[in-house]
C-alpha cells in the first residue's frame, strides 16, 4: 500500500482551486455540515486526522474538506466508507469518512482548523491549538 501524505498550499492557491472546482465564488456560512473527529494523532513526523462529515441538506459528503494552519491550506475529500454514520443519520451515501495525513513540519505553530465547503458555503472549526 502506498503511503499518501497531503501537501499544504497557499491561501491564494486554495481560493483559486475552490472557485474553479465550484464554478462560483465561495461565501462564509455555517451550520450546513455535521462532522466528528474520531482521532487526532500527532507524532514527530506526521499529524493524522480521522473522522466523518456530511452536508445536512443533501445528506451527502461535503464538496471539500480542508485544513488550515495560519495561511496554509490542505484540501481533501470524504473518500472512506462509513456505513455506521450512513445508518445512524439516514444518509444518501456511506462515503462520508476521511483520513488525512500531514507532515508535522508543514503545520505552522498556530491554530489548526478544519473546514468544510458545501454548496459554495464554507464553515471552519478549531481542531487544535498549540499551547
Amino acid at each position: 500500500m502506498v503511503e499518501f501524505i497531503n501537501k499544504m498550499i497557499t491561501r491564494q492557491s486554495f481560493e483559486r482551486f475552490v472557485s474553479v472546482f465550484l464554478g462560483k465564488e465561495l461565501t462564509s456560512g455555517g451550520g450546513l455540515t455535521k462532522h466528528h473527529i474520531d482521532a487526532l494523532e500527532i507524532n514527530e513526523d506526521i499529524l493524522q486526522v480521522r473522522g466523518w462529515a456530511f452536508n445536512l441538506g443533501k445528506k451527502f459528503s461535503p464538496d471539500l474538506i480542508y485544513f488550515r494552519a495560519g495561511e496554509n491550506y490542505m484540501i481533501s475529500s470524504c473518500a472512506l466508507k462509513r456505513p455506521d454514520v450512513k445508518r445512524v443519520f439516514d444518509l444518501n451515501s456511506e462515503m462520508v469518512g476521511f483520513h488525512l495525513k500531514i507532515k508535522s513540519s508543514d503545520v505552522e505553530k498556530s491554530e489548526l482548523k478544519i473546514g468544510f465547503v458545501s454548496e459554495n458555503s464554507m464553515s471552519e472549526f478549531l481542531l487544535m491549538k498549540e499551547v
